[in-house]
């Protein structure tokens, strides 16, 4: 029978198989999650002048964007980008890492005496870049008295405490009194403006938010650091994905990763079409046909998530 490595992180799969009539193939990795990759990216693209550091940061982008039930589409566009696609989990600081598990704890625990294994390869999930340096956390958040944990051959089995609660509870009100909110969407279209200024209409009219997007004209370094800070320091984003856009899609996902809400809108016509990408046809979209549409739908949503 027929198998192959995985294309990001080369460990054997825990399962793989071809769709004969698509050419695409299904992995299911140990590492990196659940996949789906056209046959031409997994043979024809070459990823050895990836670094180590960018391929286990992108096997986390896959990770925390894939689901059993939407698997992340791969194809040679998204391959041939990964520097760009990591580039914002690079500038993560070690407390955002800590935070992040605690985080994951407190989102996957359903009740107070719920416990959540955390296996050692799930450390890409939290864009560490060794197995240690989770374990090193793990017991960090244990000694603060944040978790009890079962030490286990190759996993963790931890429970958050009282402590640990509280400690999620104030990580997801960091933002709560943030004014900004930053609008992902692509500016290369006749209607970008209109649609920022719509965008930014709606946002005001509920609580006075302050809609802030990055400058189109400059793309160094600089403008990506204040991207990234621009989405840390927002209450919640709104992404246009008209276009299809990966600038668009890499924001949405950075911000979902810090546990940011996310409102994802997109022209109704490639909702009708299904030009979104297969990783984000799982969520909601506000479909709009022209910006009084927008905007009424998008106050509506802001209402309901703020």
């Amino acid at each position: 029978m027929e198998t192959k490595n995985c294309k990001i992180c080369e460990s054997s799969p825990n399962n793989f198989k071809k769709d004969l009539r698509s050419g695409i193939f299904f992995f299911t990795c140990p590492q990196c999650g659940y996949y789906q990759i056209t046959e031409e990216a997994f043979e024809v693209i070459n990823l050895e002048s990836i670094t180590d550091d960018d391929k286990t940061l992108f096997s986390g982008y896959v990770r925390n964007n894939s689901t059993r039930e939407n698997p992340l589409f791969l194809n040679t566009e998204m391959l041939s980008k990964i520097p760009e696609i990591v580039l914002p989990y690079k500038r993560l600081t070690v407390m955002e890492k800590v935070n992040s598990v605690l985080k994951y704890l407190g989102n996957t625990a359903k009740t107070l005496t719920d416990f959540v294994d955390i296996y050692l390869n799930d450390y890409v999930r939290f864009y560490l870049f060794k197995p240690n340096s989770l374990i090193t956390i793990i017991h960090f958040l244990h000694k603060q008295k944040y978790i009890r944990i079962q030490d286990k051959t190759d996993h963790y089995t931890c429970l958050l405490t009282i402590e640990g609660w509280g400690k999620y509870e104030k990580l997801k009100e960091i933002n709560v009194y943030s004014k900004k909110v930053f609008v992902a969407l692509e500016f290369n279209t006749d209607f970008a403006e209109d649609l920022f200024k719509t965008i930014q209409s709606a946002c005001y009219e509920c609580n006075e938010f302050n809609a802030v997007k990055s400058d189109p004209s400059q793309h160094d370094e600089k403008i990506c650091d204040k991207i990234i800070a621009d989405i840390k320091e927002s209450r919640f984003i709104v992404a246009d994905f008209t276009g299809q856009n990966q600038g668009v899609y890499y924001e949405a996902g950075y911000a979902m990763g810090l546990g940011i809400p996310v409102i994802r809108t997109c022209k109704e016509d490639e909702v009708d079409d299904k030009k979104l990408h297969f990783d984000t046809r799982q969520y909601p979209h506000i479909p709009w046909g022209n910006m009084v549409d927008l905007k009424k739908q998008l106050i509506a949503k802001i209402k309901r998530i703020v």
